[in-house]
C-alpha cells in the first residue's frame, strides 16, 4: 500500500497511518495465514480478522470482471460506533 491509498479511501497522509500500514504489511508476509483489518482512526488499534463471506464475495467480483484473485489486502478504518 502507499499513500495514494489512503487519499484514495479519503484519508489524510499521516505518519502514524503510514506506520500502520507497513506493520501491516510486514505482518502479512510473516504470517503466512491470510487475515484481514481494521484500524481504529482514534486509537490507533489494529483488529485483525477473517470473513469467509468477504473472501467468497471478493473472489465472485475478480471472476465477474474476468480475473482471478492472487492476493489481496483489506484494511477497514473505523470509529467506535456512537450509543444512542
Amino acid at each position: 500500500m502507499e499513500s495514494s491509498d489512503l487519499r484514495n479511501a479519503g484519508l489524510k497522509v499521516t505518519l502514524p497511518r503510514l506506520k500502520i500500514l507497513q506493520i501491516l504489511e510486514a505482518n502479512a508476509e510473516a504470517s503466512g495465514e491470510h487475515h484481514d483489518h481494521m484500524v481504529c482512526l482514534e486509537t490507533g488499534k489494529v483488529i485483525e480478522f477473517v470473513s469467509e463471506d468477504i473472501e467468497k464475495l471478493q473472489h465472485a467480483i475478480a471472476k465477474q470482471y474476468g480475473y482471478e484473485v492472487h492476493d489481496h489486502s483489506l484494511v477497514l478504518y473505523v470509529k467506535p460506533a456512537k450509543k444512542g
